[in-house]
């Protein structure tokens, strides 16, 4: 597998990482989701470099068997928002089959294929939720229910068709393999089922060996049963065998259990609101926490219950202070004797740098979708190049003003041997094509971009944590407008520091700067919003380790062993 094809895909293990963070009690099943979605990318990987999608596995859909209160949507969220990838979501129940009035699976692919014409290395997760419903409100007429409209999506290949009516009629043209298709239910009964097939291969098991002991499925939970679903199950409950058929595998993700619920109340709602506090913060007393647990339990409504336990709060008494004061709010979620959930709150000084986080938080969450738009813009403009004789117009040999342009011609120039640009090595290009411009002006050349690429010490950064590389330096300087020096007294006198803060003598020759520039210690550091290289770097430092260390490769790929083969040829 090229290094190219590699930059496209992730590390499993490392995306379940991040994910158990923001998703409890589903560990398992997280990592089985993350497994399927990983294979499925490389199988489209795989097919767009050329591999005969005939001579592959069919990989691209799954079903997932999960009742409500269950996590199945803020799992599949978080994955796709781990990953950066878009997703998709259809209500399932709301959809009729074609021709009739109401929502059709046609409009939702036009809507797929027109950001697949957008962006040619998009892959899409789409998440199918209430399938099930497709076959418990099916009409006497077989054409209104729309379950057959999914066999050949998620068969694969290119599927056109024609989406609304009239005057708004649009034709459609969708690459089904470069979509990943989670369909979801909650398949209510079809535990009966899966007892009867386990009763059923028990009774012959204890035909064919009378030694065997036979089993009481009928006094299995519910759960213990779900968790042995096979797609045979699925089929004898009524979904239809052609569309079972066409799952690559099925799984049972069960409801979250008290301790899941509280972990989620504890380490994932109440920080969320605490962000909404202004530098306060809002926390839930043992008693107010199993409570909310229980009464989340008792309505088998799962987070969304004490997500609207705490709103119900939050909106009161609380909310009020949080926005009449001048200083912060420390509320407290208290349960009375009365068995009611009440607010206790007391002003406190603010927590400035929590508050700070607020905003910080906010940014990074954006990165990626920044990095996803330039990265469009980018194979856009590549294509529209393509026509047009740029033989003339090396990216080995210069850079010029327009960075988009030279991006461009870079991937024209790379592609075949290293693949599509990923969204981390787009914001690393145009952040060392940004720093080489206003700080490095001498060196803006694309042997500047190469020099800086081997700052980046990628060996060390995967073995230490916490390390610092030569160019995180770099950019450091250009963030606090102070470098670190070493003391040389520290080598007579063992008391003085080893290292020592300079005021740094980088400057600045940006569009916007004066003639003789700005300083990055007069200016009293620069922010990601005042400085173009810090504000690209900033957005790549939000991919994980994996996708920075992959970009950097693939962009050294890029400008070093293609220019050798060039210049061998």
């Amino acid at each position: 597998m090229s290094t190219g094809m590699n930059s496209q895909i992730f590390d499993p293990e490392e995306v379940s990482r991040q994910v158990k963070q923001r998703v409890f009690g589903q560990d398992g099943h997280v990592d089985r989701i993350i497994r399927f979605i990983h294979a499925a990318l490389t199988r489209s990987t795989l097919i767009k470099s050329g591999t005969d999608r005939e001579t592959l596995p069919q990989l691209s859909s799954m079903l997932l068997v999960a009742p409500t209160a269950s996590g199945k949507t803020h799992t599949i969220k978080m994955i796709a928002k781990t990953l950066g990838m878009p997703l998709h979501t259809i209500d399932a129940g709301s959809i009729t089959g074609e021709g009739w009035t109401g929502g059709s699976f046609s409009s939702e692919w036009n809507i797929i294929s027109k950001q697949q014409k957008e962006d040619s290395s998009l892959v899409t997760i789409v998440f199918i939720d209430e399938v099930d419903k497709m076959t418990l409100y099916d009409s006497k007429e077989p054409s209104f229910s729309p379950k057959f409209d999914l066999l050949k999506p998620l068969e694969g290949g290119l599927l056109s068709g024609e989406a609304g009516r009239g005057s708004s009629c649009e034709r459609f043209e969708l690459d089904c393999d470069r979509c990943i298709f989670i369909l979801s239910g909650a398949f209510t009964g079809i535990d009966e089922k899966i007892a009867l097939r386990l009763a059923t291969k028990g009774n012959t098991q204890a035909v064919l060996d009378a030694s065997s002991t036979k089993v009481d499925y009928s006094a299995f939970s519910e759960n213990e049963l779900r968790a042995q679903i096979s797609l045979e199950d699925v089929e004898a409950w009524g979904f239809p065998r052609e569309l079972v058929g066409r799952f690559s595998f099925v799984d049972f993700m069960p409801a979250l259990s008290a301790e899941s619920l509280k972990r989620v109340l504890l380490e994932d709602l109440l920080p969320h609101y605490s962000n909404m506090m202004m530098g306060g913060s809002i926390t839930a007393s043992k008693d107010a926490a199993n409570a909310m647990v229980g009464k989340a339990l008792s309505e088998n409504y799962g987070a969304r219950s004490l997500n609207q336990q705490i709103s119900e709060v939050f909106f009161g008494r609380c909310w009020g202070k949080v926005v009449s004061s001048d200083r912060a709010i420390d509320a407290e979620l208290q349960f009375t004797d009365e068995g009611q959930l009440c607010c206790s709150v007391k002003e406190t000084d603010r927590n400035s740098m929590h508050f700070d986080l607020l905003k910080r938080d906010a940014k990074t969450d954006s990165s990626r979708q920044r990095a996803r738009k330039r990265n469009t813009a980018i194979t856009k403009r590549a294509k529209e190049l393509e026509g047009f004789k740029t033989n003339d117009i090396s990216p080995f040999e210069v850079i010029g003003n327009n960075f988009d342009q030279y991006a461009a011609l870079l991937l024209l120039e790379t592609e075949r041997g290293a693949g599509a640009y990923s969204n981390a090595e787009i914001v690393l290009l145009f952040s060392l094509l940004s720093l080489l411009r206003d700080w490095f002006r001498s060196d803006f050349k694309p042997q500047g971009i190469r020099t800086l690429l081997g700052m980046t010490n990628i060996e060390e950064a995967q073995s230490s944590k916490g390390f610092r590389s030569p160019l995180d330096l770099v950019y450091e300087e250009i963030e606090t407008g102070m470098v670190t020096k070493t003391n040389p007294s520290h080598k007579n006198d063992l008391s003085e520091p080893p290292a020592i803060l300079r005021p740094s003598s980088m400057c600045r020759h940006a569009p916007e700067d004066p003639q003789e520039g700005t300083g990055a210690f007069e200016h009293g550091g620069f922010t990601a919003e005042e400085d173009d290289a810090l504000g690209f770097y900033t957005d790549f430092k939000s991919f994980t380790l994996t996708e920075r260390s992959k970009a950097i490769m693939t962009l050294s790929y890029r400008l070093v062993r293609v220019q050798s083969e060039r210049g061998a040829a």
